[in-house]
């Protein structure tokens, strides 16, 4: 068994996301779709189900990439907040794979334009 990196879960979970969109967002509806608040809720559900469940997985995908190692939660620990390394890290894995995907729309907005 190998593994889970920070890349694994950052690809899956953008996928997943992308899919998404594919399934139940027609092409021409999406920009209109990523300007409103209403895909934001969906956002957070895909960054939340990214971060992985099983503590050995999550502390995992903190070790691969070192940029996880030093960067400080601004919403502090996850589950029920105690100070935990595990809370601590699975806050830390949900901001980053949040940042990631906002980049995403982005990404799919100059994409939507540029078409």
């Amino acid at each position: 068994m190998s593994e889970m990196t920070w890349e694994d879960v950052k690809k899956d979970t953008e996928q997943a996301f992308r899919e998404y969109l594919e399934e139940y967002v027609a092409t021409d509806d999406r920009p209109k779709f990523l300007d409103e608040p209403d895909y934001d809720g969906t956002l957070h559900e895909y960054a939340d189900g990214g971060v992985p469940t099983y503590t050995a997985d999550l502390l995992s995908v903190v070790a691969s990439d070192s940029d996880l190692w030093s960067r400080e939660s601004e919403l502090g620990p996850a589950y029920d907040g105690t100070p935990t390394l595990v809370n601590l890290a699975a806050g830390i894995v949900y901001e980053a794979l949040t940042e990631h995907l906002y980049s995403v729309v982005e990404t799919m907005k100059e994409e939507a334009e540029d078409a």
